[in-house]
């Protein structure tokens, strides 16, 4: 992936001047986003689509296919996408940029090294409180939006993205806690890198993603703990299931991007000299389809196992 950065001392400005994105902002940070491991080139984008459609309330990225040449060179198919930032949430949750701090995999992406105790702090509470207690989950839900952490770890658990949460893991919240909107100091979530979900074959539907946080996630471990949260969570996931992740529903959404992206994978296949037939973006899509065709029956287990 290659990343960009407008700077003064490249053209006078710290925005670029182009929106290539039709973001309706000038942005300081763009990515040509290679996609990892997905050979499909496709899961990214598709799934930040979805979580788009559904009304997610998860900060999610735009993705424009672009084809890629240096200095006249052909060198693959790529995505072109924004970057979480203070100017990304100033327009897109109307907060002043100034009082935005992003963590990132549990480090300040945006902010000032003490802010890092806003995070420390929240983990604490959560280590530190019984949320089967309901004045204690009441107490949560001024500290983090719940929709949004309930929609994220449904998503990423029904998706079985294998890369995560101890990776590629982002929230936001405003320093301050008393202005209105979103500007209420409450955590919300961010989705992004999501080559490593778990239809890269057609077996990972049976991925158990619950052991990755029961147990491990304070966050998440702590609120299974309360019958409320529980509800809820099971709630989101039968509705992601049921929903936008039926095959009825999901499977046309995989030949559309699988149809806009088998020739350009193809021909990048040939450029780096890849042969394994798996390369091929048809036979992904085929994978995706396969794994949202058996997925729901092994959530339903591990509903049972786990909540």
């Amino acid at each position: 992936s290659f990343n960009f950065f407008a700077r003064n001392e490249y053209s006078n400005s710290k925005y670029f001047e182009e929106d290539l994105l039709n973001l309706g902002y000038s942005a300081k940070k763009l990515s040509l986003y290679a996609c990892g491991d997905d050979r499909s080139k496709s899961k990214g984008p598709m799934v930040s689509e979805i979580a788009d459609d559904l009304d997610l309330q998860i900060a999610t990225l735009t993705y424009e296919p672009y084809v890629l040449f240096l200095d006249g060179e052909y060198w693959g198919v790529y995505w072109l996408t924004d970057r979480f930032d203070s100017i990304y949430v100033q327009e897109n949750y109307g907060v002043d940029k100034d009082d935005v701090v992003i963590v990132k995999r549990g480090e300040i992406e945006e902010g000032n090294e003490d802010d890092l105790a806003l995070y420390e702090d929240l983990l604490s509470f959560f280590e530190d409180n019984d949320m089967s207690d309901p004045d204690n989950y009441e107490q949560a839900k001024q500290l983090v939006d719940m929709q949004s952490l309930i929609d994220y770890y449904a998503l990423e658990i029904y998706i079985a993205n294998v890369d995560w949460p101890f990776n590629n893991y982002e929230l936001w919240r405003t320093r301050t806690t008393n202005g209105g909107g979103y500007a209420d100091g409450r955590w919300r979530w961010m989705l992004y890198d999501l080559d490593g979900i778990g239809v890269m074959d057609q077996w990972m539907a049976e991925q158990v993603s619950f052991s990755d946080v029961r147990g491990k996630d304070i966050l998440f471990d702590s609120l299974s703990e309360n019958a409320e949260f529980r509800e809820a969570f099971c709630t989101k996931l039968r509705e992601l299931g049921n929903g936008r992740f039926s095959s009825e529903q999901i499977n046309p959404v995989i030949d559309r991007y699988i149809d806009m992206m088998y020739l350009p994978v193809e021909k990048e296949s040939e450029r780096f000299v890849r042969s394994n037939e798996e390369d091929a973006a048809w036979v992904q899509g085929e994978y995706m389809k396969e794994f949202f065709k058996r997925r729901y029956s092994f959530i339903e287990d591990q509903i049972e196992g786990y909540l």
